[in-house]
């Protein structure tokens, strides 16, 4: 029984067990909220631990941190080691407390300290959140990953439909920050290690009939597309990034930039990638179709910052089928030569398959070394040769602007070279 038991408590509605805890749902609690006053059915939760006697003894109780009247939870609760879950299918707001929205519902992540007491590590609410989803009528804990269902209802009334099948469940990951930089990339997050995916954000256009998001787990980002648009030439359903006013003021007019990404899809799906103006006309710098594949592989390519906006975006646009696409590693750097410290003259060479598929081939009357750079500066081939014909593979190499450095003794020549597959 709780310590503070009372009528129509709901005590024992939901209950979940795991080694030597217990947790109790009690939805129906009246606790008080965070200024002192009372939250009629907010709800709670209770921990009980079994001591070495076998007897259980309430150690703990729950409450969420903006809890407020009606909001249930407790409705669901489950426990593994030492994290939790607690629904509140009636909670109202999103996870920083804003945007109402009546009924749409929300899950508690608890986690146990050393000392042993539980504390609230994080709000979950959906992607979606629709009024009257009732999200968190029921959840799941098991290592990194929660689940939280939803409840069947009239979309056009909000009126529940119980006894239905559940509508959906969301799955969430728990992760790391990564907390790593990469003070060269103008994009922010491009990694997508910080557990949120914020900059970036999803538009779905209205008027197509389409919907897409975005799920990241495992440091990457999932875009899917749910309900596919009917028009077979439709775009406009996208993951997009906004730069701030810091970010465009990294950007040099007329510099050249490179934007790389890695990207695999469940099946082969076209792709459209700009760089663009973010107000009409939407003028781009960068405008690329591409095909991606279904193994994980890195795309790049290059263009000239001829203008600088006030407002500007990266956009992935997805396409319109329901095919899932995966990025990484988004960069968008300035594309700047290798430094060389030798003496640089001109040396008689002659450079064939350029731009380059599998291969390029370099011929020259006198050659000490061959060494291609990539558009950061990184070394990616070397070569050393007394032949005057250098045959130089790039087939495994991403698709490009690269620097070919070509020394002759004490003498060096720098070339460009572009990889296209």
């Amino acid at each position: 029984m709780a310590s503070d038991r009372h009528s129509n408590k709901f005590f024992g509605n939901s209950v979940s067990l795991s080694g030597n805890h217990i947790i109790v749902g009690a939805y129906y609690d009246n606790v008080l909220d965070g200024n002192g006053f009372l939250a009629a059915l907010a709800g709670s939760a209770y921990i009980f631990r079994r001591n070495n006697s076998g007897e259980w003894n309430e150690v703990q109780k729950l409450v969420a941190s903006d809890r407020a009247s009606n909001d249930h939870f407790g409705y669901s609760v489950c426990i593994s080691g030492d994290n939790l879950v607690v629904g509140a299918p009636y909670e109202d707001e999103d996870a920083t407390g804003e945007n109402t929205l009546a009924y749409s519902g929300s899950a508690y992540a608890f986690r146990r300290s050393g000392d042993g007491t539980w504390n609230q590590i994080q709000k979950i609410v959906s992607t979606e959140r629709i009024q009257g989803e009732y999200t968190g009528v029921s959840v799941g804990i098991t290592g990194n990953y929660v689940i939280a269902g939803t409840l069947v209802y009239d979309k056009s009334t909000s009126v529940e439909k119980i006894d239905d099948e559940p509508e959906a469940a969301y799955i969430f990951e728990a992760c790391d920050p990564s907390g790593s930089a990469d003070p060269d990339n103008i994009i922010e997050n491009g990694d997508f290690g910080d557990c949120i995916l914020s900059p970036w954000s999803v538009y779905n256009d209205p008027d197509a009939g389409v919907t897409c998001d975005a799920l990241l787990t495992n440091g990457k980002c999932i875009m899917q597309v749910f309900n596919p648009s009917s028009s077979s030439q439709y775009w406009d359903v996208l993951l997009t990034q906004e730069l701030s006013a810091a970010q465009i003021d990294r950007l040099e007019k007329d510099a050249t930039y490179n934007l790389s990404f890695d990207a695999r899809a469940i099946h082969p799906k076209t792709c459209r990638i700009s760089f663009e103006r973010n107000e009409d006309p939407w003028t781009p710098l960068l405008d690329e179709i591409v095909t991606i594949g279904t193994e994980m592989q890195s795309y790049s390519y290059e263009f000239v910052a001829h203008t600088i906006w006030s407002a500007m975006e990266l956009t992935f646009q997805v396409g319109i089928d329901a095919t899932p696409v995966i990025l990484d590693n988004v960069r968008l750097v300035k594309v700047t030569s290798p430094t060389i410290n030798n003496e640089v003259n001109n040396i008689a060479i002659g450079i064939f398959l350029n731009p380059a598929s599998d291969y390029f081939e370099v011929s020259s009357g006198k050659l000490a070394s061959i060494s291609l750079y990539n558009s950061l500066g990184n070394l990616v081939r070397k070569l050393k040769t007394d032949n005057n014909n250098n045959r130089i593979p790039v087939a495994d190499l991403p698709d490009g602007l690269y620097f070919i450095e070509i020394s002759s003794g004490n003498t060096v020549s720098v070339q460009r070279i572009v990889i296209q597959h």
